[in-house]
């Protein structure tokens, strides 16, 4: 392949990243979306030559890097679009506005040569992002928040003493647990009333339904 044809496939494969961007790219996005390895001189050349042919502009952020959006209307070493650039803030993207740019009569004595604006802020996809995740956040908190954990003692009627390693069984969810060394076991629910049964050796067992949080104690009665 000539140097001619490997000048215009270069061209075409720029122009094309270029075109299906939706954003400015700088140097090193349009060089890491080429299909095909590209020396950053021969990047940089046509880059440089697709501005002077009104074919793409120059967009400087606010951290001095140099960004390339298509221009539209322009002609050879005649910019006519000017228009304002936002940048925002958390996607790092760098957007054409068409919105003409107002130039402002200087005084006397000055002349104008480019004119550029650059508005920084959010862009419409973060601003969603950024109003969801607060209420994701809340639904969460809230959702979690609605299951309160309860202790729950189990004791001997006659003699007050804990009942440990008793069977708890919750009829409703159909799970079970067994109360620890000092009698109590565990339940979460966001629910004010559960109904379990509580059965241990030498004892009664126990069949009802407790109220939340009044009923923290459930005695048993020897067998």
């Amino acid at each position: 392949m000539d140097k001619q044809k490997r000048n215009t496939k270069s061209k075409q494969m720029i122009m094309s990243v270029l075109s299906n961007a939706s954003s400015a790219l700088c140097h090193e996005e349009i060089e890491g979306q080429l299909p095909e390895k590209m020396d950053r001189v021969t990047i940089y050349r046509i880059l440089q030559g697709f501005c002077e042919d009104g074919k793409v502009h120059k967009i400087i952020g606010e951290n001095g890097k140099t960004y390339y959006a298509l221009c539209h209307n322009c002609l050879a070493g005649n910019h006519n679009d000017k228009h304002l650039h936002f940048r925002c803030l958390k996607c790092k993207t760098i957007s054409c506005i068409d919105e003409p740019l107002t130039i402002p009569k200087l005084p006397s004595g000055y002349s104008i040569s480019d004119v550029a604006c650059l508005i920084t802020g959010y862009c419409p996809k973060c601003l969603v992002q950024m109003k969801t995740i607060p209420v994701i956040l809340l639904l969460f908190f809230v959702q979690f928040n609605l299951f309160a954990q309860y202790q729950i003692k189990v004791a001997d009627k006659e003699t007050k003493q804990a009942v440990v390693d008793a069977d708890v069984y919750f009829l409703d969810s159909k799970t079970g647990t067994t109360t620890d060394e000092t009698g109590f076991f565990s339940v979460n629910t966001k629910n004010s009333t559960i109904l379990v049964q509580i059965s241990a050796m030498g004892y009664s067992t126990f069949l009802g339904t407790l109220m939340l949080p009044n009923e923290s104690t459930v005695y048993l009665e020897p067998s």
